[in-house]
């Protein structure tokens, strides 16, 4: 039987401290929010910041990229960005599903609803991946959230913070135990500048070697008593 993914909890600490920025300001707009959190799931901010300039430019607004064919919105964001098509195909999904349920593109309902019916309602949209909506619910919804994408995972496991891999949905879970919802947005940033690194060096972070055996979540810990 695979034992189930561990955190290294010192270690992870270690590891936001070391890549801490200024948190973001407030997102404006939710459906551009999901958008960037679409192009940021394993890619950097500077490839997201681009695309979504190409975006602005290229389309009249949100709901003419709703109703742009894949191939014109992989050419839109680059057709070398990371899985342009796939991407496309899941981002179009969404948009086309949040039209059909509001008659227009637009997220902003969901500010004046309970946290709890918000978050449903995003992790439930066609083509949603778990990155995506737990950033949606984070940055716009003030929902207590940790995005975990493939990237992140793969980083955290080869910096031995994290002890295997799992799916972005289940290490996402994991997070939410050992960050507090006070600490998710910054937690996020360091995270993504992290990450913004490894895509570029293809090395893993480096922190204190010493602190690997004894950084064991406590859940970890227990289990080898």
């Amino acid at each position: 039987m695979t034992a189930k993914p561990e955190l290294y909890t010192t270690k992870f600490a270690q590891f936001v401290r070391t890549n801490t920025e200024k948190d973001p300001a407030p997102p404006a707009d939710l459906i551009e929010l999901l958008i960037e959190s679409f192009l940021l799931t394993d890619a950097s901010r500077d490839q997201t910041a681009h695309a979504m300039s190409r975006i602005r430019h290229d389309m009249v607004d949100f709901n003419d990229l709703r109703v742009s064919l894949v191939k014109e919105m992989v050419v839109t964001i680059g057709v070398r960005y990371p899985e342009a098509h796939d991407r496309c195909v899941l981002l179009r999904r969404a948009l086309h599903d949040i039209f059909k349920r509001q008659h227009k593109v637009s997220l902003e309902h969901l500010t004046t609803i309970p946290k709890r019916d918000a978050k449903s309602y995003i992790e439930n949209l066609d083509g949603i991946p778990s990155f995506v909506a737990a950033r949606v619910c984070l940055l716009g919804l003030n929902i207590h959230a940790v995005p975990m994408d493939r990237t992140t995972i793969r980083l955290l496991v080869e910096s031995d913070i994290l002890t295997s891999a799992g799916s972005a949905a289940d290490i996402s879970q994991l997070m939410l135990r050992h960050v507090r919802a006070e600490d998710a947005v910054s937690t996020h940033v360091a995270i993504r500048k992290a990450v913004d690194r490894y895509l570029v060096s293809g090395r893993p972070a480096r922190v204190g070697r010493s602190a690997r055996k004894s950084s064991a979540s406590p859940s970890k810990r227990a289990s080898r008593k």
